[in-house]
């Protein structure tokens, strides 16, 4: 073993580094001096929800389970707290949908342990330019089918109602219902 310092050596030991939020804080007193250093290294609370592929996380597709709350994505923002009757919620982190990286900013008392309800993903952007399909139920109510999209090149998540006349138009979504 290399000694390091007179009186200390090198041994190594297992040891399971954190990587859910936090700091770690390193104390020493040098040699050359009776005076005690701190260093402090922030841990960034990130977890990767997709770990051993290089898959791509479909928008809007995440539901994630964080102690006892439930968080779901909103264009790449983590939100939990939803108010059902309102929408709004509490924004505590980021998501980066082409690493799969989630960024905790805010902490919640309890566990520390993130668990995947939902997650889609893709190998890549499904570049379509037609799509049809069938509801669950029919007929549909007038200006009820909402579409969701991504357009290439675009970086928000649009998304398009169709009127009362079943029309779709938009920028991007043209069609009928």
């Amino acid at each position: 073993m290399p000694t390091i310092f007179n009186g200390f050596t090198h041994q190594n030991t297992p040891a399971t580094y954190p990587n859910s939020g936090g700091e770690v804080k390193l104390s020493y007193i040098s040699a050359t001096s009776p005076d005690t250093d701190n260093e402090d290294h922030a841990i960034a609370p990130v977890v990767d929800l997709t770990p051993g592929t290089s898959e791509h996380i479909v928008p809007g597709s995440v539901r994630l389970q964080y102690s006892a709350k439930t968080i779901v994505d909103r264009n790449g923002v983590l939100v939990t707290d939803i108010d059902p009757a309102t929408g709004s919620g509490i924004n505590i982190g980021t998501i980066d949908y082409v690493s799969g990286e989630a960024e905790l900013t805010a902490y919640v008392a309890g566990a520390n342990s993130v668990s995947r309800q939902a997650l889609v993903t893709t190998l890549g952007d499904t570049l379509v330019d037609r799509v049809i399909f069938r509801t669950a139920s029919a007929p549909l109510r007038s200006g009820s089918l909402i579409i969701q999209f991504k357009p290439s090149g675009v970086a928000p998540v649009q998304t398009v109602t169709s009127n009362s006349s079943g029309i779709i138009s938009d920028t991007y979504v043209t069609g009928t219902v």
